[in-house]
């Protein structure tokens, strides 16, 4: 049997898994590697075919194809990208950059890697491989989303707005997109915009960040009865919402109002229990 993908046995596998016969998609995969227990095109394919089984029969394919190409690119971001998906991102991580190496620009690893860092908290390497990918592809609405969400994890709220305001151009009505720009006006004191962007997320649609934000601002302005009013507004809606409580117990320590705060706080301990 020929090495690699001039074996032609996708075709044959795709239209049984097309035609619903797994078994015999996995059948025929298994004796190509019987054959040529070295191909690791065969691998893929048979791990392909083995998620229609579960995940992590498919990762086991791949962990059969790497005893025989520990570096093969194929393999490390099957692997790779199986492992992220159920988030082992320790794993992950260990065979995404393994692939990295041979395949330094590929825009959905490079992202994928990013996201990694990010869920560590490990914001500057998060930044480094969104800005590869951004600079390869300037559009990339993951690579654009990443790294206004990096800078934002390392405060940086000047650089963080100007990529969030790049994905608004890509995606206008993402509204997690408009409340962080709105978040990030706030922070700079920009109080109009940030009222403005917070209007906008909330035209499309109820959001409880764009109204904490909106009261905030309202806060800061001393206008104290619009927050008030805000947060009265929210309550049917969040009373289940521990986090509702603890900005509600936090207007009210702005506005010096202690034991309405410790009772609200308390609300907001005891419905935080629930949560974990």
């Amino acid at each position: 049997m020929e090495s690699g993908r001039s074996i032609g046995l996708g075709p044959e596998v795709h239209s049984l898994l097309n035609r619903g016969d797994l078994d015999g998609a996995l059948n025929l995969v298994e004796k190509g590697i019987n054959e040529n227990p070295g191909d690791f095109y065969l691998y893929t394919l048979l791990a392909e075919a083995s998620e229609k089984v579960g995940i992590d029969k498919a990762i086991e394919v791949y962990h059969r194809g790497l005893v025989h190409h520990p570096n093969n690119r194929h393999l490390n971001l099957g692997v790779g990208f199986l492992y992220y998906r159920k988030k082992d991102f320790r794993n992950a991580e260990k065979y995404l950059l393994g692939a990295w190496i041979e395949d330094p620009t590929n825009v959905r690893l490079l992202t994928v890697l990013g996201k990694i860092f990010n869920s560590y908290r490990q914001f500057e390497k998060a930044i480094k491989y969104f800005e590869i990918a951004a600079l390869i592809e300037p559009d990339n609405t993951y690579a654009v989303y990443g790294l206004a969400n990096s800078y934002r994890g390392v405060r940086d709220n000047g650089t963080a707005l100007k990529y969030w305001l790049k994905f608004h151009e890509l995606e206008p009505r993402n509204k997690i997109a408009i409340t962080r720009i709105g978040d990030c006006y706030l922070v700079m004191e920009d109080f109009d915009q940030a009222l403005s962007y917070y209007s906008k997320a909330l035209e499309i649609g109820y959001d409880f960040y764009a109204l904490v934000g909106s009261a905030r601002v309202h806060v800061k302005l001393q206008d104290y009865a619009k927050a008030l009013e805000i947060y009265q507004m929210m309550a049917g809606r969040e009373k289940g919402n521990y986090r509702y409580y603890n900005e509600l117990a936090a207007y009210w320590e702005q506005v010096g109002d202690s034991e309405q705060a410790d009772k609200v706080r308390e609300r907001a301990a005891a419905l935080s229990k629930s949560w974990k």
